[in-house]
């Protein structure tokens, strides 16, 4: 495909979101700290206390640093969040598309919002409030409250390509494995393009 291609030598966006990331990019925690987090996960989740349980054994078995940020990842996002509310006195706007229930509150099939333990133990931690949103809840409130323009077209877009993520284009089927690269693309970049606003 001619538009990824020309990505490989010439990408604009890349040096976009070089552009907004910088200087707005936190440090990474240091071993020591991670060592915490890790042990601090596994009993979390033996209790499924949330978030980040329903990663439990992602690390395939592997002792390395690495192998482990997989399994904790979102614990340690989780101890960033708070770091970072603490650190600037302010509630945080959390947005992701992670669905799975250690993240978000569901009944019947439906996401009613964030689990009420993670808004119970940020308060706790950080005196802040935090906000949780799924992208496409995000664009919804974004096209709402901002002077940015986001279309309910695009919202609905997003909405579809975070489920057809989970569906691999059929190898035989260039079209739509084309235009769900391009979806994927587009989708990214303008999740990254509101973190600016």
């Amino acid at each position: 495909m001619w538009f990824v291609d020309r990505l490989l030598f010439d990408d604009e966006i890349k040096e976009n979101i070089s552009l907004i990331f910088d200087s707005r990019v936190g440090k990474p925690y240091e071993e020591e700290r991670l060592k915490e987090i890790f042990k601090e996960g596994f009993d979390r989740y033996k209790q499924k206390i949330p978030p980040g349980y329903m990663d439990a054994g992602k690390a395939g078995g592997g002792e390395s640093v690495a192998d482990q940020c997989r399994e904790y990842g979102d614990l340690i996002v989780w101890h960033q969040i708070i770091d970072k509310s603490i650190s600037s006195k302010k509630p945080i706007f959390f947005v992701t598309d992670d669905q799975k229930e250690d993240w978000w509150e569901k009944t019947m099939g439906k996401t009613i919002g964030p689990r009420p333990e993670l808004i119970t133990e940020f308060k706790h931690k950080t005196g802040n409030i935090i906000h949780m949103y799924q992208l496409y809840r995000f664009l919804e409130l974004a096209g709402e409250n901002l002077d940015e323009s986001v279309s309910e077209e695009f919202v609905n877009e997003v909405r579809d390509v975070r489920s057809s993520f989970r569906v691999e284009p059929d190898a035989n089927d260039s079209e739509n494995g084309d235009r769900l690269k391009l979806l994927e693309l587009r989708y990214n970049v303008m999740g990254i393009y509101l973190l600016k606003i």
